[in-house]
């Protein structure tokens, strides 16, 4: 790897280079964006089902102090508005089960007390919240949502992102394409001028650096170093 490298004219090393070096940071970047936003949809959503349940919880405060089923179950087909809901259910202060609530059958079996506040499996998010009353615990409502569907819109803001960072990149690396030429293009006639039995060398060299917008942008102090070394070059021409 390193001798097909060094092989390679500089001018495709430094191609070579700055796409490594992009393409480093593209994945990077992508990496790093796509955690950020799942890390943020899962506080967001958090956030939204807690204040969900505890409205809900709140709404059945009657129906589990008169033990109410078909009063609980009204309170949580509100639930049917919020598609993200999967299913959800409502439990005495003894655990036992008042109501439930579900999108579709396969889901009803899906809520059940754990005992955890929140967990999230898979793209689905477990959430219990307490119902109180003056205070007091009277039971407890369970939730189960979906993130299918955030995960999915997600998933496409992230795509556009990246796609326009490519963009961006394949733009700089136009950009870039031509600046390195200016790097190249006179190291390489640097090269052609500094060979043994090259007559007058060290004349030609300092020629070069004067017009040489690489070359010409040394300081005194590292032109005195490029002159000192043609100059050894020349001694052994």
């Amino acid at each position: 790897m390193n001798r097909w490298f060094q092989d390679l004219p500089i001018r495709r090393k430094l191609r070579l280079l700055i796409v490594a070096t992009g393409s480093i940071a593209l994945v990077l970047a992508s990496v790093t964006l796509l955690i950020l936003k799942s890390m943020d949809l899962r506080k967001e959503t958090l956030t939204e089902i807690s204040t969900l349940a505890e409205v809900i919880g709140g709404n059945t405060t009657a129906a589990l102090t008169f033990l109410d089923r078909h009063a609980a179950e009204e309170t949580l087909s509100a639930l049917r508005a919020d598609k993200r809901i999967v299913a959800a259910a409502v439990f005495g202060k003894d655990g036992s089960l008042l109501a439930r609530y579900a999108q579709h059958r396969a889901a009803a079996s899906s809520v059940e007390l754990r005992g955890v506040v929140y967990s999230f499996e898979g793209d689905t998010l477990l959430l219990e919240r307490p119902i109180l009353l003056d205070g007091e615990n009277i039971g407890t409502i369970v939730l189960r949502c979906s993130l299918q569907t955030a995960y999915a819109h997600m998933q496409r803001n992230v795509i556009i992102m990246v796609l326009m960072m490519v963009l961006s990149f394949l733009a700089a690396l136009l950009f870039t394409g031509r600046l390195q030429r200016g790097i190249s293009e006179p190291l390489l006639e640097l090269a052609g001028l500094i060979k043994p039995g090259t007559p007058q060398l060290r004349e030609a060299a300092v020629r070069f650096a004067a017009r040489s917008e690489s070359v010409a942008a040394l300081n005194d102090r590292e032109r005195e170093a490029f002159e000192a070394f043609v100059s050894a070059i020349s001694k052994k021409a």
